[in-house]
């Protein structure tokens, strides 16, 4: 704010000194009539870029005892080859299940596994433990890009 009041006071000086009765009447009429016709920039459609193939799901053990898959939500683009690696961080068997999708896996304790699945359609798949009940899931939400 300060360099800015600081130009206008030396440029109202450079004015002063070389007009000393004010700007010519020409350019300040100029000033006031015409304006610069900037063209807009052209638009692009920005093309949403696609999630990543592969996702990390971990167990995790929360406030008081409770466990949990994170990222509790997970976005796949409709027909995509998608590999979701699980890692089971706690010291008890746990499982990892998706109904619609036919996936039912068992991890042991610190063990990991690879799921490649190809969900189709739209909308949110349910993931869980079918082990634990009280172990809360997540969701897989499927969707699909506009042409």
């Amino acid at each position: 704010m300060r360099i800015h009041r600081f130009m206008r006071i030396v440029m109202l000086i450079w004015v002063g000194t070389l007009w000393p009765d004010g700007m010519p009447r020409a350019w300040a009429e100029m000033s006031k009539t015409e304006t610069a016709e900037v063209p807009p920039a052209p638009v692009q459609a920005l093309k949403p870029s696609p999630p990543p193939e592969a996702y990390s799901l971990v167990t995790a053990t929360i406030a008081e005892g409770a466990n949990v898959w994170l990222p509790s939500t997970l976005i796949v683009e409709s027909g995509a080859t998608v590999t979701l690696t699980l890692r089971n961080a706690s010291q008890a068997e746990h499982g990892f299940a998706i109904d619609v999708l036919g996936v039912k896996e068992v991890l042991p304790p610190g063990g990991t596994k690879e799921v490649v699945i190809k969900p189709g359609g739209s909308g949110p798949l349910r993931y869980y433990c079918p082990i634990h009940k009280g172990h809360i899931g997540g969701q897989l939400f499927v969707h699909r890009l506009l042409p």
